[in-house]
C-alpha cells in the first residue's frame, strides 16, 4: 500500500515553500474532535496535519528531524498518530478504526525513518 494518496489541489500552507519531496500524503476520516471529516497527513522535511475546513498553521507543523518516537494509541471507534518530541507527546491526527492499518504504517515508517537517523 502506498503511503502517497491522491490529493485535491494542495491547499495554500499545507506544503512548505521550497517544494520539498512529499513521503508521506495520507487523508484521515476524523477530525480533531472526533467528528467524520476529511484530514490529511503530509510528511515532506516537515509533519502537518490539516482539516478541509482550516488548513495548517505554520505552528501546526513538526519537523521531521525533532521527532524521537512515533505510535498510534487505540481510542474509542479509532485511533490517534501521536509523534514524541523528547518527553512531549503531540496528537497529530485522529482515524476510525478503518483506517488503522494504514496509519499504523506511517507510525512504523516515522519510527524507522527515526531510527535510522540516529545511526
Amino acid at each position: 500500500m502506498a503511503l502517497i494518496e491522491v490529493m485535491p489541489v494542495p491547499p495554500d500552507g499545507l506544503l512548505d515553500r521550497q517544494g520539498s519531496r512529499v513521503v508521506i500524503a495520507l487523508a484521515s476520516d476524523l477530525t480533531p474532535d472526533g467528528a467524520f471529516g476529511e484530514e490529511w497527513l503530509i510528511v515532506t522535511k516537515t509533519i502537518s496535519a490539516s482539516t478541509q475546513r482550516q488548513y495548517s498553521h505554520a505552528e501546526d507543523r513538526l519537523e521531521l528531524t525533532s521527532i524521537t518516537a512515533a505510535e498510534i494509541e487505540g481510542l474509542v471507534g479509532g485511533g490517534a498518530l501521536i509523534i514524541s518530541l523528547g518527553r512531549e507527546k503531540r496528537e497529530v491526527l485522529r482515524f476510525s478504526n478503518a483506517q488503522q492499518k494504514k496509519f499504523a504504517r506511517v507510525a512504523k515508517y516515522l519510527q524507522d525513518w527515526r531510527n535510522t537517523a540516529k545511526t
